[in-house]
């Protein structure tokens, strides 16, 4: 027998969730209130109805959520083959703004860190270049 999740309904009656379902027309004005905040924190459109902005804000906390999983699949790579593979199966087609996106912050997270073993910020105690370099990738 079918049982409801209580994790939903808890969810859908939580008015700052993003499953929040508006009751009266107050929940309804405070939630709409929410969502442009939102919005406005994400720098995305705060144009349309409801819906739309749901729809928009929903999109967006489903792609930061994917990005932060890759940027965190990409700290724990151990070598640099393992972060390439990491990004190519991340990536799967460069033409939508937002995987150039996901490539742009997990090539910044990488020159970074390529950076600060060059200027010995990291693995200070090993002289050459190259050996922190390789210990960064390691």
């Amino acid at each position: 027998m079918y049982e409801a999740n209580p994790y939903a309904i808890s969810r859908t009656a939580d008015s700052t969730s993003i499953f929040f379902i508006p009751r009266t027309e107050d929940d309804k004005d405070e939630f709409i209130d929410l969502l442009f905040a939102e919005l406005m924190l994400r720098g995305l459109a705060l144009d349309g109805n409801l819906e739309k902005l749901h729809r928009n804000l929903l999109s967006a906390l489903v792609l930061e959520g994917k990005n932060r999983d890759n940027l965190q699949k990409l700290t724990e790579c151990s070598a640099l083959e393992a972060c390439i593979t990491a990004l190519l199966h991340k990536t799967v087609d460069i033409l939508h703004a937002e995987n150039r996106i996901g490539i742009k912050l997990m090539a910044m997270v990488l020159m970074e860190g390529f950076s600060n073993s060059l200027d010995r910020k990291i693995n200070v105690i090993i002289s050459s270049a190259n050996e922190r370099i390789n210990a960064y990738l390691e």
